[in-house]
């Protein structure tokens, strides 16, 4: 059930963004941006996570900053992965327990455009990468049987993971978790896949959901579909 809650996510956002340009923001933009992403704005909100960890979100030293929204540097392999997420002091930081359409009123009521994107970012990369994880969970019990032909099936399944690739460009995040695991799933193609290179595929997924883990259950999969029509409520927001 899981699984299938966070495909019907994915493909929700399958168009790109409005523009590129997430530097020129305004109300109307924001909206358009959470028009085109309807099905996430129900998500609600974890705590504990690495996109609302203090040395994240509440950074107070200036020179630590990374408050860019098209981060593109690769992260050193020899430190824990962090995500997308700008590294910069933010407005609105009682995240934990509301919907992302919750927390971007919020955003837009503080005209503090550039945090409505980062949120929604963050959300867009968590469930991804939420995905990915669950899938090598899930792979990693498929491939223990060897009556199943799990090259077909990493074969059907890259081609999925390349659309998740197109968004995480569209919306300038990292894709350094989806060329990870595609790697693990070209080089496990290139094999035939005995018992010993189950066991290695087995032994990769772990490597990968130890280093990702941290970026997946932003959200609760499960969640109500509300209009965000209540954008435009009257005395709900400033609209400009």
């Amino acid at each position: 059930m899981y699984f299938v809650h966070a495909f019907i996510i994915l493909c929700s956002f399958s168009k790109k963004c409005v523009s590129h340009d997430m530097y020129q923001l305004n109300y109307h933009k924001v909206f358009e941006y959470c028009l085109k992403n309807q099905r996430l704005m129900g998500l609600v909100l974890q705590g504990n996570t690495i996109y609302t960890a203090p040395e994240i979100m509440n950074e107070t030293d200036p020179s630590k900053y990374n408050d860019r929204l098209n981060i593109d540097e690769s992260v050193d392999f020899s430190k824990p992965y962090s995500g997308s997420a700008p590294i910069r002091q933010y407005q609105v930081t009682a995240v934990a327990g509301k919907t992302l359409l919750d927390i971007i009123i919020e955003t837009i009521i503080a005209e503090n455009f550039f945090e409505s994107m980062v949120w929604l970012r963050n959300v867009i990369e968590s469930v991804a990468i939420s995905v990915m994880i669950r899938y090598c969970e899930i792979t990693k019990k498929i491939v223990s049987n060897t009556y199943v032909n799990i090259l077909t099936i990493f074969s059907r399944d890259l081609m999925f993971f390349s659309k998740i690739k197109e968004i995480f460009i569209a919306y300038y995040l990292r894709t350094e978790p989806i060329d990870a695991l595609e790697e693990i799933l070209k080089f496990s193609m290139q094999n035939k896949m005995d018992t010993y290179e189950r066991k290695l595929y087995a032994e990769m997924c772990n490597i990968y959901m130890n280093r990702y883990e941290k970026c997946a259950g932003l959200v609760d999969i499960i969640f109500d579909l509300p209009s965000i029509e209540i954008m435009h409520k009257p005395n709900i927001l400033p609209i400009k």
